[in-house]
């Protein structure tokens, strides 16, 4: 067992089966992880394999509801196997965040037949997901922007998407365009390129091409309700709090979950430009 961490400090008290996986994570973290670091960051050598060990160590499926065989777990114990991960590997913990971000928007969807189709294989790591959302946080004209079809059995996408991360190495992608009432449309989508989908190619990074981020142009790519996620209300990412936690580094008191909900902590890219958007 690794000494405690300021998480472990901060954070409220695992259960015996939490713990048993976060161990786990600390392991890979200063094991197999470490050793592939280079690697891995530079892109030479897959991070696929150590997703499939991820997977193998029941690490694939924590955000996933029980009801669907994952661990259920809030954001506590993902900070701290995301942690552990990061001992030895920034790429790694980078991309099966997504996954985890993935199936936590999944879960909430009250489309109840795309949460049965997609979690338990999310919870094995036999199906793992991405997203390209960013987009919809940006002010203006939308960088991606969702229609409705005549027939009204769905909506169409055009536009771009500055970043997805996770090309080859996730099977699907959750997709985010702006309405034209303001609200953001998050469908489903198999991440692979087609005429619809048009991938603009792995992008060079200083750091993390391991992570095979790209950006994509899309051209009427239809969503139809059996894979849209949500509609959310306007401006709900753009004003979202950050996943800054003051408390974790001790410069603030944890926050009750009442407090926690109440508080928006807004970063500088997100916050109002006009009165009129105030």
């Amino acid at each position: 067992m690794q000494p405690a961490t300021i998480l472990d400090e901060a954070l409220p008290k695992l259960t015996s089966r939490e713990q048993e996986l976060v161990e786990r994570a600390d392991a890979l973290g200063h094991g197999l992880l470490a050793e592939q670091a280079a690697a891995v960051d530079a892109g030479t050598l897959s991070v696929r394999g150590n997703l499939e060990r991820l997977a193998a160590d029941g690490l694939t499926g924590i955000t996933v509801p029980r009801a669907y065989g994952g661990l259920g777990a809030g954001d506590d114990v993902p900070l701290r196997v995301l942690e552990g991960l990061a001992y030895g590997d920034g790429t790694t913990p980078f991309v099966i965040a997504q996954h985890y971000g993935a199936a936590s928007i999944i879960a909430a969807s009250p489309n109840e037949a795309l949460r049965q189709s997609m979690l338990p294989g999310m919870t094995t790591g036999e199906t793992l997901c991405g997203f390209g959302i960013s987009q919809v946080r940006r002010a203006g004209k939308p960088a991606l922007a969702a229609t409705a079809l005549r027939d009204g059995e769905g909506y169409r996408f055009d536009g771009v998407i500055p970043w997805m991360t996770g090309y080859d190495l996730f099977d699907r992608v959750i997709i985010a365009g702006t309405l034209p009432d303001g609200r953001s449309l998050l469908a489903l989508f198999p991440f692979q390129e087609s005429e619809r989908l048009r991938i603009d190619g792995v992008m060079d990074l200083v750091a993390m091409n391991g992570a095979r981020t790209v950006s994509a142009t899309v051209d009427g790519l239809v969503a139809r309700p059996s894979n849209i996620v949500h509609i959310e209300p306007a401006s709900r990412r753009a004003r979202r709090a950050t996943t800054s936690r003051p408390w974790l580094s001790g410069v603030m008191p944890r926050p009750s979950p009442t407090q926690r909900h109440n508080c928006a902590i807004v970063s500088p890219a997100s916050a109002p430009t006009s009165t009129a958007e105030a």
